[in-house]
């Protein structure tokens, strides 16, 4: 055989070990992107609770931005009582620094009714400003 006929094979055997020019790929239709009303309201949670029992609300959250949760206030406070809220950093390295973790806020039924818990998460500091995360939580108690 002549050298270039067998360059010439070579060539194409490679040239057949090639990628698939066509892969499989399963297309999924993309969500439609929410807007930015949407993407910093998480509504819709709801709560049932006997009067006495405790709940507890989890809400990601990272201090070292200098943003945190905070209730606006306008709970019934008779309804539900705010026993306590800590925050609780996700586990990482010695000497990792900026990692969020949980703001755990926890509640008391107080008596029968319904509140609306609506935390909001922003700076403390700066007044007149939207919170960037807003969650709303619906309470029911028996």
């Amino acid at each position: 055989m002549s050298k270039p006929f067998v360059i010439l094979l070579l060539v194409m055997n490679l040239a057949a070990c090639g990628p698939d020019p066509k892969p499989s790929v399963k297309e999924e239709t993309p969500e439609a992107p929410k807007t930015e009303a949407e993407a910093k309201k998480e509504d819709g949670d709801s709560i049932r609770k006997k009067t006495g029992e405790t709940f507890t609300v989890d809400l990601e959250s990272n201090p070292t931005t200098g943003y945190g949760w905070a209730l606006d206030g306008k709970e019934d406070a008779t309804v539900v009582r705010k026993v306590s809220d800590e925050f609780v950093g996700t586990p990482h390295p010695p000497g990792v620094v900026g990692v969020g973790g949980t703001e755990q806020w926890k509640f008391q039924a107080e008596k029968k009714g319904k509140t609306t818990l609506h935390f909001i998460y922003r700076r403390p500091w700066e007044k007149g400003i939207d919170p960037i995360r807003e969650r709303t939580i619906n309470v029911s108690v028996e």
